[in-house]
């Protein structure tokens, strides 16, 4: 059996080469962002290396403990992408579900944040309850009460991150 060809099924490019072209095209800029965090990672670590082992190993603790909640509370407001994408779907102009879905993410970001927050100031006596060494959890506490007040900020841009890559 033939099947009709329509003008939409006409511009769609066929074939394994056109796949990769459009794969590579969506994704270098991804992986050109994730290429430049590392690299911003590896100089912080260059830079806190020459403070000392100990400073050192602080850092890469408390930075463990505010990534791991970080990219927990990121998971959590990344359910609001295939939701935005299914009212996309559903109508092309979808204006009032996609804010709705956008509104509630930014809240469950403000509260997961608050939480996250809390378990960041505490983060000394959690870190010691693990078997961590005293001055090691301290200096650690100290890294993580000036990082918690980058929660809230670095988990909403992953929301309008979201929301903006759902755009198109």
């Amino acid at each position: 059996m033939l099947q009709k060809t329509t003008p939409l099924t006409a511009e769609i490019p066929h074939g394994l080469g056109a796949e990769f072209r459009a794969t590579l095209a969506l994704a270098w800029p991804l992986a050109a962002a994730n290429l430049l965090q590392m690299l911003v990672h590896a100089i912080d670590v260059i830079f806190v290396a020459r403070l000392g082992d100990t400073a050192l190993a602080a850092s890469s603790l408390g930075v463990s403990v505010f990534g791991l909640l970080l990219w927990t509370g990121s998971g959590l407001v990344g359910a609001s992408a295939p939701l935005i994408a299914a009212e996309l779907g559903r109508r092309k102009h979808a204006v009032r579900e996609v804010r709705r879905t956008v509104r509630m993410a930014l809240w469950l970001s403000a509260l997961v944040s608050l939480a996250f927050m809390g378990i960041c100031a505490a983060g000394g006596p959690i870190m010691r309850a693990t078997g961590q060494a005293p001055d090691l959890s301290a200096r650690a506490a100290g890294f993580l009460l000036i990082l918690l007040w980058g929660m809230f900020p670095m988990i909403a841009a992953s929301v309008l991150r979201i929301f903006v890559s759902a755009l198109g």
